[in-house]
């Protein structure tokens, strides 16, 4: 690694850590390492913090996080080298493989529309976070979807469980599973050994965060090929190497720019996703990478938000630039800031201050409950969702869906609530009733419609 480099990266590595631990956008001894990659090579590793806050253990440049998202870029890598081996075409519908059966006004989706968020279709992501359905099930049940009106190949409709679901292709077109090829044909011949896609955490692993609390590992198997890759920093370096042209016998030019190509606006992407990123523009999306610029030069990069864990990873082309940083907290910006001031830093720019995170505002008192219709028990049922079912417990009604108990709260006769914990947040949900159905908006997108489940008791 270059020493002086490292005599200017450090520094501001130290500083926007401490600055964010006063601001209260870090905790305390959070987990963060740090890569940096230019001219073709690694530039910094850094480690720091606690990735085991309770048993006092260190992070080192080899612990091993939670990327989330950023999966989507190898998943995307793979496909690509797949189909290119085979002399397939991207912009093929997909309507006849066995993994991605599309209807109706989906019927003509491509792999190029399903790996740029292109298809109209919202990513339902309580699908696999509540229904856990297999991945085969997740694509039979999203296949039947409806499309936001006007999006298809318009805008980016983000779909975790389209990206997922993309995976079974492997199975379908190559008689090889995701992982295994993407291991085999693509990490391994990369010189990337300690990138984890399946399987049990490593020891050297941290152990993710929100605010001061552990959370729970989110089972993601379902959804693999969209969040399940677990890497060390020095592995996301050499991936990031990778996408920046210095594996071209792996991935070869045409492949890159390809997958590095603006496909579509994302303009109607949940801010809360874009935390410590805004510097990077308004940004389109290509193939497993979002397309921006930091400071008048195009950057690709992608954040990665999973149970306890946030990441990003930045590249700048035009300066043979890299840099990724991760931390062991939940839906945190920190990432995003850190990449800015060491991009700042880079170019010899001033880096702007570390910005303090938004007071959330107090919850509004609850209504007082009211005694519901009790023709709302039942059992309901989509096309999409499955079946759930209205029943009555010990402390009132509650919303039952493969195996989850939600209580309702009514403040009206016909009109409840539910609340759904996701993503390390508790969301609200407005469960209405009318004669022989019930409505809710699942999919967590306000452009889509609430999802109606109709009687069928």
């Amino acid at each position: 690694m270059n020493t002086s480099y490292e005599n200017r990266i450090e520094p501001t590595v130290l500083e926007t850590i401490s600055a964010a631990e006063a601001r209260a956008l870090l905790p305390a001894q959070a987990a963060v390492a740090v890569s940096v990659v230019q001219g073709g090579a690694p530039a910094y590793l850094g480690a720091f913090g606690l990735r085991d806050r309770e048993r006092g253990l260190r992070t080192t440049t080899t612990t091993g996080f939670q990327l989330g998202s950023l999966t989507k870029s190898m998943t995307a890598s793979a496909l690509l080298h797949a189909y290119g081996r085979r002399g397939l075409a991207l912009d093929a519908p997909l309507r006849e493989s066995k993994a991605l059966r599309f209807e109706g006004a989906t019927r003509n989706a491509t792999l190029l529309d399903v790996l740029s968020h292109g298809t109209g279709v919202p990513g339902h992501d309580l699908l696999f976070l509540l229904g856990r359905y297999s991945t085969r099930e997740l694509a039979a049940r999203i296949a039947r979807a409806a499309q936001i009106p006007g999006a298809f190949r318009k805008t980016v409709v983000y779909n975790n469980t389209l990206y997922a679901c993309s995976g079974l292709l492997f199975d379908d077109l190559f008689d090889r599973t995701w992982d295994d090829y993407l291991g085999n044909e693509l990490l391994r011949p990369l010189g990337i050994s300690g990138i984890q896609l399946t399987g049990a955490a490593a020891d050297d692993e941290a152990r993710g965060y929100m605010a001061a609390s552990p959370m729970a590992a989110m089972d993601v198997s379902a959804v693999a090929p969209a969040a399940s890759a677990r890497a060390n920093i020095e592995d996301m370096a050499r991936w990031a190497l990778a996408q920046l042209g210095q594996k071209a016998d792996v991935l070869p030019p045409e492949l890159l720019e390809r997958m590095q190509r603006a496909v579509l606006p994302a303009d109607a992407m949940n801010p809360l996703l874009f935390g410590g990123l805004a510097w990077l523009g308004p940004p389109a999306y290509g193939l497993g990478w979002f397309v921006g610029s930091a400071r008048g030069r195009k950057a690709l990069f992608h954040m990665g938000l999973i149970d306890g864990f946030s990441s990003v990873m930045v590249l700048v082309p035009e300066l043979a630039l890299g840099i990724s940083v991760v931390v062991n907290e939940n839906l945190s910006a920190f990432p995003g800031v850190l990449a800015e001031h060491l991009f700042a830093r880079m170019v010899g720019d001033e880096a702007p201050s570390v910005p303090t995170p938004p007071v959330a505002p107090d919850a509004p008192p609850a209504a007082a409950e009211v005694e519901p219709d009790a023709g709302v028990v039942g059992d309901y049922e989509s096309d999409l969702y499955g079946r759930i079912s209205v029943a009555r417990s010990d402390t009132g009604l509650t919303l039952e869906y493969r195996g989850n108990t939600l209580p309702l709260r009514f403040d009206g006769r016909h009109e409840a609530s539910i609340v759904v914990e996701a993503f390390g947040l508790k969301i609200p949900l407005p469960v209405s009733f009318a004669p022989g159905c019930a409505s809710i908006p699942l999919s967590l997108d306000p452009r889509v419609p609430a999802e109606r489940f109709t009687s069928v008791s």
